[in-house]
């Protein structure tokens, strides 16, 4: 089985599709994009999109009062690294991007107001591969390309 393995440095870039601004994070031929309202909008490797169409994938959603909310809006700090997500009722939260040698990382830094947030979801990030589902890890491949998300902390 191939497997891609992501080798290169983080490199982010704003770009402008259907009218949204799109923030995007390359490492060797995997590209990570997110649009400014907080959603994702391609996994994708070797010109392939992993990521399903027409599904909602937030990048962090929020738990307020029992409900659920994903991102109205998105802002992209280049010197810091840093994703602002902003939700409904001035709740915010800011995820730290970086690369590593084999992947990229998301790391919550702050949500605030922390004693109105509930709860912090990542994702659900629906992808078109269907092969072999790791419901425990939260792995998903297929004979090109795999696909994880590992809480570390």
């Amino acid at each position: 089985m191939h497997r891609n393995v992501i080798t290169a440095a983080l490199v982010s870039l704003a770009l402008v599709a259907h009218g949204k601004e799109v923030f995007a994070w390359k490492a060797g031929t995997t590209e990570i994009c997110v649009d400014d309202t907080g959603a994702l909008t391609a996994i994708e490797s070797n010109g392939t999109n992993y990521l399903a169409p027409g599904q909602l994938a937030p990048v962090l959603q929020v738990r307020v009062a029992g409900k659920d909310y994903v991102p109205e809006k998105a802002a992209w700090d280049a010197g810091d690294q840093r994703l602002t997500l902003r939700y409904a009722g001035d709740v915010t939260a800011v995820v730290k991007v970086a690369a590593k040698p084999t992947h990229i990382t998301l790391e919550l830094v702050e949500a605030t107001p922390s004693g109105k947030i509930e709860l912090v979801l990542w994702g659900p990030y629906p992808t078109t591969i269907n092969r072999v589902i790791g419901e425990m890890v939260g792995v998903v491949r297929d004979t090109e390309f795999a696909i994880g998300i590992q809480v570390l902390n």
